[in-house]
C-alpha cells in the first residue's frame, strides 16, 4: 500500500467564494481607513476650509476720496506675547454720528469692504473696520472661532476705551461670517443700540451639509468652529436689521428668515430680489441705504416689540 501522497491530494482545495471574500475584505478594511482618515483630517483641518485669509490689502479708502486712519490695537495672548488686529478707523464728519464697528467675513480681508464703507460713512456714520488676526496686515496665527471673538472684543473695548464712545452709541455690523461673529459680540454688550446682519447664516454645520459627503459623517462631533448663531440670536434684545440677497449663491437667504423667525427682540427682514452674496449694497440701491439709515436713527423705530416702521416703502419680510 502506497502510504505516500501525491502533493495535490495533500493540498485540500480552497472554496471558490473564499477569494471574493478577502477581496470584500479588503476593499471594507480600505474604506473604514479611509472614513476614519477623512474624519480626523476634517477635525484637524476645518479652519482651513472655514477662513480664506489674504495679507494683501488692494483698496482702501483712499480709493473713495474718504479720509481714514490706520489704527493697532493690542491682544495680549495667554503667553504674554502682545499681537496686534489692523483696523481703519473712518471718522464722521457729522455732528453726534453713530458709531458702526464693521466686521467682515472668512475670506480676503478689509480692503474688498471699502466701498460698501464708503456707503455708510456717506450715511453719517463713524467706521471702525478690522482685520482679525491671520487678515492682512494683521499680527498673529492662523484664524480659529475663539480667536475671532477675541479679536472684535478688543475692537468694542478699543472704541470704548481710546475713542471714549458710548456703548450705546456702537452699532455693531456683521455680514456672512461676521454675522456670526457679531452676534457674538451683542451677547456680550446688549447695551448697543443695534446689530445688522448681512448675508450670513444659521450655523456652520448647516452650511457643510450642502456637500453630498457632509451626509455621511458625524458632524456635531467633528465641528469644533461652530458659530452657532441660531441658538444665540433668540438671547438678543437689541434691535436687529437682517439683508439677504434672494439670489446669494453662497449663503442661502432662508438662512437668515430662520435667524429672524428665532429673534426675539425688535427685528427687520430687508430681501433684495436678486441680490447675491456681496453686492447687495448695489444692486438694493436706495432701498438698501434707506433701511440702514432709518435703522440707525431710533426716532424712525416703532415702539412695539418686533416691527420697525420705515418711513418709505422696503420689503420688509415677516
Amino acid at each position: 500500500m502506497d502510504s505516500i501522497l501525491s502533493p495535490n491530494r495533500r493540498l485540500a482545495k480552497k472554496p471558490l467564494w473564499t477569494k471574493p471574500l478577502k477581496i470584500l475584505s479588503i476593499f471594507f478594511i480600505f474604506l473604514v481607513s479611509f472614513y476614519i482618515f477623512f474624519c480626523t483630517f476634517l477635525y484637524l483641518r476645518q479652519r482651513n476650509y472655514i477662513f480664506f485669509p489674504e495679507q494683501q490689502i488692494r483698496a482702501t479708502p483712499a480709493l473713495y476720496q474718504v479720509p481714514y486712519q490706520d489704527v493697532y490695537i493690542p491682544i495680549r495672548k495667554p503667553t504674554g506675547e502682545i499681537e496686534e488686529i489692523h483696523g481703519w478707523w473712518i471718522p464722521s464728519d457729522k455732528k453726534g454720528a453713530k458709531t458702526l464697528l464693521y466686521l467682515h467675513g472668512n475670506s480676503a480681508n478689509m480692503g474688498k469692504e471699502a466701498e460698501r464703507a464708503h456707503l455708510f460713512h456717506k450715511l453719517g456714520l463713524s467706521l471702525l473696520l478690522i482685520d482679525y488676526r491671520g487678515f492682512g496686515k494683521s499680527g498673529g496665527d492662523f484664524p480659529s472661532e475663539a480667536q475671532v471673538y477675541e479679536d472684535t472684543e478688543a475692537a468694542w473695548q478699543y472704541l470704548i476705551q481710546k475713542k471714549k464712545i458710548r456703548p450705546e452709541e456702537i452699532f455693531v455690523y456683521g455680514h456672512s461670517l461676521g454675522g456670526a461673529i457679531a452676534i457674538e459680540l451683542a451677547l456680550h454688550h446688549p447695551e448697543t443700540p443695534g446689530l445688522i446682519i448681512e448675508s450670513s447664516f444659521t450655523r456652520a454645520r448647516d452650511l457643510a451639509v450642502k456637500n453630498w459627503w457632509a451626509h455621511y459623517i458625524p458632524l456635531d462631533l467633528l465641528f469644533v468652529q461652530r458659530f452657532d448663531s441660531i441658538s444665540k440670536v433668540q438671547s438678543l434684545r437689541m434691535p436687529i436689521l437682517f439683508i439677504h440677497g434672494t439670489a446669494d449663491p453662497t449663503v442661502p437667504y432662508p438662512m437668515s428668515q430662520q435667524l429672524f423667525a428665532k429673534a426675539n427682540s425688535q427685528k427687520q427682514l430687508l430681501l433684495i430680489p436678486g441680490g447675491d452674496h456681496n453686492h447687495n449694497f448695489k444692486i438694493g440701491g436706495s432701498r438698501y441705504s434707506e433701511t440702514i439709515r432709518t435703522f440707525v436713527e431710533p426716532k424712525q423705530r416703532s415702539p412695539r416689540p418686533g416691527v420697525f416702521t420705515p418711513n418709505f416703502s422696503s420689503p420688509v419680510r415677516p
